[in-house]
């Protein structure tokens, strides 16, 4: 994100992460319930994610004036 100077490197991370979303394929492979068992399996295999870098560098306005 050379793009973005005046970004620490921390917040660059963070959006990158808050960014990420688990994809059908990813969510498909564990049971569909709201138990905390399954969701934990599906972060410890995926992490967070397929970051978006749409959705990371959306917020630009924000941080960026």
């Amino acid at each position: 994100m050379a793009e973005y100077p005046a970004l620490w490197p921390e917040t660059v991370r963070a959006l990158i992460v808050h960014s990420a979303e688990w994809t059908p394929a990813m969510k498909a492979q564990f049971p569909a319930n709201k138990k905390k068992a399954p969701r934990i399996a599906l972060h410890r295999r995926y992490g967070m994610g397929v970051p978006d870098l749409a959705r990371a560098t959306a917020v630009r306005p924000m941080l960026c004036p």
